[in-house]
């Protein structure tokens, strides 16, 4: 680092002390080793600066190549400072100034802009892709045309455009494999999951991150693999399954090589899932981590479930008019962007937090954006949200009839979806539009079912608010929930049961007898009303009892 930082003096004296009457070309080549010896310092602005300065004696040279090569530089140490704007420009000027006499170097630059351009607008991506993807095939490139396939497929999965999205994905993800490519490999599995994840295909997603991460172990790819676990918690957030999803958060986390990506995801899943927990103390940090990092990076999807965690967070705290303003933000960072998925949960939470609040017009702005979305989109998971949101305007317009239909539908809706907390809410919701028309036992048994969902989810919060609906309607909720009212050393019981252990085993586990053991499960099937081993893990399950 000392031998650039002096070699980087040197020359920028000898630059300082150029004669007017020394050759040009002669002095850009000099400022170019400037940049690059400012490069390896560390010192990007310097390299900014003199890539700049190279970029301006270069087009007045008229030397296009070269020039495409200072813009392409400049754009590369631009992202290094989070400048994405002027690093796309800068893409973009390198892949016009290439594609003269290197149509594989401009292909390169367009796919490089066009992921810059897919944080904003997937079809500026898609325009580029198709001209970088021509390029590419001129170029007798396959890499790149593998890469281009992967994230074309990507954005128009993105935008709602379902199973021929995801074969294009398929597809650029075989000719990499075909031509044992495993950098673009690796990094279109990723996308592969990624445009599962957007077509509400929660349980091939997850298969497929899986995949992805060993693939990119065994081919010592480990930015990669940690990006790859990293946007699997976000599956496992949505599916319920909250502890896998802690646990890998804080594997990414703890990485040192995990990226700002990665970093950005599993903090904002790990602080949405402690959010949603009730351990508002403990979320936040990690929440308000993931929101600088993601506008740092323009990481939209991160963007909207961090804010949406900080509402989370808020409501718990009683902080409704912050909770409010955040609400207020996913709206309007939606309306900045093309995303037909992340956004969904967010605006439905909205729309119920608005509608709990008393803000109509804020319910009904969520309404609207959820009807553009499931317009676009049309699949189950989006028209669930919009029917659930249509629910809350229902209510809010005293059409409490109308409103019980409407969670009907998002309810029925959600019948083939992997997302046990949406469908919580919209059971809780449901309930209270069946108890204003008399239907209490209906509301009722939503209420249970909402409750052992969220127990077993451990989402503290909801449960609470669920019991208090059950109080309302006069019911003690210690009855129609089942309180087990097992001891300490019969929860430790079960959930060894639950993971298949055997008395003896037990027995070994806890220092304990096996015919100690024997009465505890004993006692446990009395208590959980269960007539098998088997049964009791399923009812434990449904009670939260083994949620650590």
């Amino acid at each position: 680092m000392h031998a650039y930082r002096d070699a980087e003096r040197t020359i920028r004296r000898a630059l300082e002390l150029w004669p007017e009457e020394r050759d040009e070309r002669t002095r850009l080549d000099v400022l170019e080793r400037l940049a690059r010896c400012a490069e390896l310092a560390g010192d990007l602005a310097d390299a900014i600066t003199a890539w700049r300065e190279v970029a301006d004696g270069r087009r007045r040279e008229g030397d296009p190549l070269r020039l495409g090569t200072a813009y392409r530089r400049l754009a590369a140490a631009l992202e290094l400072q989070g400048r994405w704007q002027e690093a796309l420009a800068s893409r973009e000027q390198a892949a016009a100034f290439s594609s003269g006499g290197l149509p594989a170097d401009a292909a390169a630059e367009r796919l490089a802009a066009a992921h810059l351009r897919s944080a904003a607008s997937f079809r500026a991506a898609l325009s580029l892709l198709e001209t970088a993807g021509q390029q590419a095939r001129a170029g007798g490139r396959v890499d790149l045309q593998a890469r281009i396939l992967g994230l074309e497929g990507n954005c128009r999965a993105r935008m709602g455009e379902g199973h021929d999205a995801v074969e294009q994905v398929r597809a650029g993800l075989a000719m990499a494999l075909e031509h044992g490519l495993a950098g673009p490999a690796a990094e279109i599995y990723q996308r592969l999951a990624d445009a599962l994840e957007h077509t509400g295909d929660y349980a091939a997603a997850k298969e497929t991150y899986d995949e992805a991460f060993g693939f990119c172990a065994a081919n010592e790819l480990e930015p990669t693999a940690q990006l790859c676990l990293a946007c699997l918690t976000a599956v496992l957030r949505h599916s319920g399954d909250w502890d896998r999803a802690v646990a890998l958060c804080r594997q990414v986390i703890a990485s040192s090589e995990a990226s700002l990506h990665a970093r950005a995801v599993a903090t904002g899943m790990l602080g949405s899932i402690l959010g949603l927990r009730g351990q508002a103390r403990r979320a936040r940090p990690p929440l308000l981590e993931s929101l600088t990092l993601a506008r740092r990076i323009e990481l939209a999807a991160m963007e909207l479930l961090a804010t949406w965690g900080l509402a989370i967070v808020d409501q718990t705290e009683g902080a409704t008019e912050s909770a409010a303003g955040h609400c207020w933000s996913i709206v309007e960072r939606w309306k900045q962007t093309e995303d037909r998925h992340y956004a969904v949960s967010p605006l439905r939470w909205a729309t119920t937090f608005f509608a709990e609040s008393g803000d109509g017009a804020g319910a009904r702005t969520c309404a609207a954006a959820l009807a553009q979305i499931a317009t676009d989109a049309g699949q189950d998971e989006a028209m669930a949200a919009l029917s659930h949101a249509l629910g809350e305007t229902a209510l809010l317009d005293g059409s409490a009839e109308q409103a019980a239909g409407q969670f009907a539908r998002a309810l029925a809706l959600l019948r083939g979806v992997d997302a046990p907390f949406d469908r919580a809410e919209s059971e809780r919701r449901a309930a209270a539009a069946l108890a204003i028309i008399g239907r209490r036992e209906e509301a009722v048994e939503h209420l249970v079912a909402a409750h052992r969902t969220a127990r077993r989810l451990g989402a503290r919060p909801l449960m609470e608010r669920v019991a208090d609906s059950l109080t309302a309607l006069g019911e003690r909720a210690e009855r129609r929930l089942g309180n087990s009212s097992l001891t300490r050393r019969e929860v430790e019981v079960v959930r060894l049961v639950a993971m298949g252990h055997t008395n003896r085993e037990i027995a070994r586990e806890l220092f304990l007898s096996p015919r100690t053991v024997e009465m505890h499960v004993g006692s446990i099937l009395l208590k959980l009303d269960c007539r098998s081993r088997a049964d009791a893990a399923r009812r434990a399950s449904e009670l939260g009892l083994l949620v650590p």
